[in-house]
């Protein structure tokens, strides 16, 4: 395999993940608004502490060595 055979693999690769990173954001956004629509919006406490906890593990992979 060439080095151009090499460049071109790894961005046929990163386009199929980046597509499915796509495929799985909109699956996760079509379970989600039936779940809403099944039981209601979450109470804004939970939509906080949801928030919250987000922040923190943000803050946690910022701080942690990237392998």
């Amino acid at each position: 395999m060439t080095a151009v055979d090499e460049t071109r693999s790894g961005r046929s690769a990163r386009s199929t993940d980046s597509e499915r990173r796509r495929e799985l954001l909109r699956e996760t956004d079509r379970y989600l608004a039936e779940l809403i629509e099944e039981i209601g919006e979450p109470p804004s406490e939970v939509v906080a502490e949801a928030e919250a906890w987000a922040e923190r593990i943000v803050r946690h992979l910022k701080k942690a060595p990237h392998a």
